[in-house]
């Protein structure tokens, strides 16, 4: 499997150079190291280092089940189904007791049902008929299977517990639904500090659902706003970046106007939805492949201002490619360059705009880099009204 993958990357990684890396002096490095290693651990620690050579993004071995059953058992892959429940509960960490004091409900988590009428400063209680206290360890009583409902029960001020049900939740699924939450109170915050005028829209990952979402989302939440802030701030990548600058860039060739109205350009003659009002984009060091793509370009067609700090420099197109049965091998085969022949690889998007958040800020609701665009944005929809001189039409006569 290592000869299979150094070949593979031998004839395929887009550097033929190797990022300076001697490739034939790295096979016989650890040619001995990946032939006598005792588990799959080992192994998959040997590729690593082979990987890390090449300093470079988008690279990973992953191997196969059948291949894992190879190795010593002890090394052998396990499969949990028991889990940790989340009750779409926030506690107060600090509360004395009895039982856990509430301190938010998750929006639209399990517990966000209004039959259920939790709020914060109820108690739980007990768990499936355990009680509970502050030296309870969770795991204790949401342990289980993942798929099932879970007993509390809760007292809500001075009235008699009562005993309600709600589903049991992952964590994963619950820090989306934080995610969602924390979205919404920082478009809302921006929509206050601009009076109304400005909009925010955050891009998680460059996949066709956050496409869909972005396409509905900026007509949504731009429709009556001078401009927009979007903010690709940790954005692990994907493939759609180009489809998202297709609704934000436009070319106007011309003037339409129609009696006794204002000169204006009929957008639908581009065949696609356009946003073609000021925009600002957010980035920061975890922004990372096409989410990258997307700020170079922004910058590289002038669309608008980039603020935060810069990007990971992590752009390779990549393919996964089978290693017979012994697993599956990431191959980095297509290299992403700037028009001047940079290589986006390890040259992250330089922001007009550095700005950086500070150990502490977000603890205490800070955001400097959210606070910053929000002023460029100001400064740039004030300077397109500026620019927006009236044209004096000459007509044929």
């Amino acid at each position: 499997g290592f000869l299979m993958a150094w070949a593979k990357l031998r004839d395929w990684f887009y550097d033929a150079g190797y990022h300076g890396a001697d490739w034939p002096r790295v096979k016989a490095k650890y040619r001995d190291a990946a032939r006598y290693a005792p588990s799959y651990s080992v192994f998959q620690r040997v590729m690593a280092l082979l990987h890390g050579e090449l300093n470079s993004s988008h690279l990973g071995f992953t191997t196969s089940s059948s291949s894992r059953k190879e190795w010593d058992k002890t090394a052998e892959f396990q499969s949990w189904s028991i889990v940790t429940a989340h009750l779409g509960l926030r506690f107060e960490p600090s509360d004395a007791g009895p039982g856990w004091l509430i301190r938010d409900v998750v929006p639209d988590g399990p517990a966000d049902q209004i039959t259920l009428k939790l709020k914060s400063g109820d108690r739980v209680l007990a768990v499936d008929g355990k009680s509970v206290g502050p030296k309870t360890d969770p795991a204790e009583v949401l342990n289980g299977p993942e798929k099932r409902n879970i007993e509390l029960t809760v007292r809500s001020g001075d009235q008699a517990p009562r005993q309600i049900t709600l589903p049991a939740a992952t964590y994963s699924t619950i820090r989306e639904k934080l995610k969602t939450a924390a979205f919404e109170a920082v478009r809302a915050r921006v929509r206050e500090a601009s009076g109304g005028r400005l909009g925010y829209l955050n891009i998680q990952r460059m996949r066709w659902d956050d496409y869909y979402r972005f396409e509905q989302d900026i007509f949504a939440e731009g429709f009556d706003k001078e401009g927009l802030i979007i903010d690709v701030r940790d954005n692990t990548g994907g493939f759609v970046a180009d489809r998202i600058l297709g609704v934000l860039c436009g070319n106007v060739h011309s003037i339409a106007v129609a009696r006794d109205a204002a000169p204006a350009y009929l957008s639908g003659y581009w065949g696609r939805p356009v946003w073609d009002k000021p925009i600002v984009v957010l980035c920061n060091e975890n922004t990372v492949s096409n989410g990258e793509i997307f700020t170079h370009a922004i910058k590289t067609l002038k669309r608008g201002k980039i603020v935060g700090v810069p990007t990971c420099g992590g752009v390779i197109a990549t393919s996964d490619v089978a290693l017979l049965d012994l697993g599956t091998l990431r191959l980095p085969h297509r290299g992403w360059f700037l028009p001047d022949g940079t290589d986006m690889e390890l040259n992250g998007t330089q922001p007009d705009v550095l700005v950086w958040n500070e150990p502490g800020d977000a603890a205490a609701g800070r955001d400097r880099q959210l606070d910053a665009a929000l002023e460029v944005l100001k400064q740039e929809v004030a300077r397109e009204k500026q620019n927006q001189q009236p044209v004096k039409l000459r007509y044929a006569r």
